[in-house]
């Protein structure tokens, strides 16, 4: 048995090694391209298509060996095609006979697929109280924490139960009407 988990944890360090060459050769498809001659591309090109073939070889050998396995082969996979399409890409805009070089910018753009988040609009404050107060009980250097800011909201509402005793009196008077009415004895019609 023991013989069986030495056999996996070599496997399992081969896998590692061989997932970090993928991660090098995406991280330099996304940055050093432009910079590259076409003889070099090749040279990485294939060799990310043989680290990918050793990496597919090693997952099936563990799956056999451990069942369990817990490797999340479809992120290494969307990284194998993502960089094999900027080497392509690139390839052949050098193949075309282009005296323009792409730029680093250009096959980033081209290669990684970004999601763009939608613009937020985060209104001011409608007073001109609150917005003054929060102005001046905060740093204006530092971000405020989630504890600084739940003190102000707790802080404000005080101030604002204190600034409206109208409305608060309105509000106890219904509450003692209301155990008022619960507390009287319901008078009962005989007919």
């Amino acid at each position: 048995m023991s013989e069986t988990s030495d056999i996996v944890k070599q496997k399992n360090i081969k896998r590692g090694y061989i997932k970090a060459t993928l991660t090098r050769l995406a991280t330099f498809s996304k940055q050093n391209l432009s910079s590259c001659s076409k003889d070099e591309l090749l040279v990485k090109k294939q060799r990310l298509t043989e680290a990918f073939s050793e990496y597919e070889e090693l997952n099936q050998d563990l799956l056999y060996l451990n069942p369990n396995d817990d490797e999340n082969i479809v992120l290494v996979e969307e990284t194998y095609y993502q960089t094999l399409t900027c080497f392509n890409q690139t390839l052949t805009t050098l193949n075309s006979g282009n005296l323009q070089e792409p730029t680093a910018y250009n096959t980033t753009a081209q290669c990684s697929k970004r999601t763009k988040l939608p613009a937020i609009n985060i209104g001011s404050f409608n007073d001109g109280y609150t917005a003054r107060a929060y102005q001046l009980e905060r740093n204006q250097d530092a971000d405020p924490a989630v504890e600084e800011f739940l003190k102000y909201l707790e802080r404000r509402a005080l101030a604002l139960e204190s600034a409206e005793p109208s409305q608060n009196a309105q509000h106890t008077s219904m509450d003692n009407r209301a155990s008022t009415t619960k507390s009287r004895p319901r008078l009962q019609h005989t007919s």
